[in-house]
């Protein structure tokens, strides 16, 4: 491929080596703003121009969004194949993988899936007949916990035996219920998308063989918020070629005096360490606590933006914007400022509702 190639049009001499890289697994770290999905899809298209068939290659985003974008982007690259190529999220993936492959784990092929409110629904059905108190042990926080251990990679047995304060304990209870009636009904959650998919390549030598095969190159945008399940599915594919590409910002600093929530209350940043507990959502709405796997400081140059509202204050750099917890009170109105490059600063409003299990 010409060095004047559209493919390589606007890349830098940095992103130039990233798209061309050769040789095994490449690990892209930039900041945000920085062309890493530019990078990404470039890449793509360079790896076919180099001989790889477009359905040899598994591009994973992390949003129906991202992964329509980046179908566009290609297209633009390459042409209306794009549109027919694995660029999806990695639950999109793995439903395409689980209607082929559901049966070793004795599922249809035709498996419901359950949404949230569904899957919030069911933990409330198991709750009630097996006589757990709802108030004291509210729906949406078991599932949380039970999803959370998936995320994890933890399945029934496991998460009983990692159990250790008494909310977590009774989810392990819910967790064998809950799961065997999902079984029972054909039917999987969004996280039983992933770990069902991990387990499959796992226990079947010939479906992962197949797989690997299938995906000559696997890439991944925004690497860095990957969970326990998603990263082993990346492993499992990748392990044997070792043709992985993924991209990710690790700059996402939080200058010193930001207070963090932890289970003994706010801390600033600066004062954590290795195996300290933090509280966070883990992708859904209840707090949880998780230890400090790695602490590492940095020198920002730039700005620093602040946003007040009273005497509270949030601060943060560009790559980074401070996690807030909003505590959505009834018959309040939210307003919020929300950014977009294409269109600038907005104001939005949203109102506070409450969903209910039955």
């Amino acid at each position: 491929m010409p060095d004047d190639s559209p493919v390589f049009e606007g890349l830098n001499p940095a992103q130039f080596d990233a798209v061309t890289h050769t040789g095994g697994p490449l690990l892209v770290v930039a900041g945000a703003g920085s062309g890493k999905t530019r990078v990404l899809t470039s890449r793509i298209a360079w790896l076919i121009d180099e001989g790889l068939s477009p359905f040899e290659l598994l591009a994973i985003t992390f949003t129906n969004k991202a992964a329509a974008e980046m179908k566009d982007r290609v297209q633009g690259l390459i042409g209306p194949v794009a549109q027919r190529m694995w660029v999806s999220t990695f639950h999109s993936a793995c439903v395409r993988i689980l209607r082929r492959e559901a049966s070793a784990l004795g599922y249809p092929s035709g498996f419901t899936i359950y949404d949230q409110a569904d899957a919030q629904r069911l933990v409330g059905y198991v709750m009630r007949d097996l006589d757990i108190d709802t108030k004291r042990f509210p729906p949406r926080s078991m599932h949380h916990l039970i999803s959370a251990g998936k995320n994890d990679g933890l399945k029934p047995a496991a998460f009983a035996d990692a159990a250790t304060v008494p909310p977590q304990k009774k989810a392990a209870d819910i967790y064998v219920e809950y799961q065997r009636r999902l079984h029972q009904a054909g039917a999987m959650d969004f996280d039983d998308l992933l770990l069902n998919t991990v387990e499959v390549l796992k226990t079947n030598p010939e479906v992962l063989a197949h797989y690997r095969k299938r995906f000559g190159h696997v890439l991944v945008d925004e690497y860095q918020d990957t969970n326990t399940v998603q990263n082993e599915l990346v492993v499992q594919l990748g392990a044997e070629h070792r043709e992985v590409t993924v991209v990710g910002d690790a700059d996402q600093c939080l200058p010193p005096g930001t207070m963090i929530t932890t289970p003994t209350g706010p801390t600033p940043v600066e004062e954590l360490g290795i195996g300290d507990l933090v509280m966070g959502t883990g992708g859904a709405l209840d707090l949880v606590a998780r230890p400090i796997a790695d602490v590492r400081s940095s020198h920002h140059v730039g700005r620093l933006y602040r946003v007040r509202a009273g005497d509270a204050q949030l601060a943060g750099t560009e790559h980074h914007m401070v996690p807030a917890r909003l505590v959505p009170v009834p018959d309040r109105w939210h307003v919020y400022l929300m950014h977009r490059r294409d269109r600038g600063y907005r104001i939005g409003v949203c109102q506070a509702a409450e969903d209910q299990v039955d």
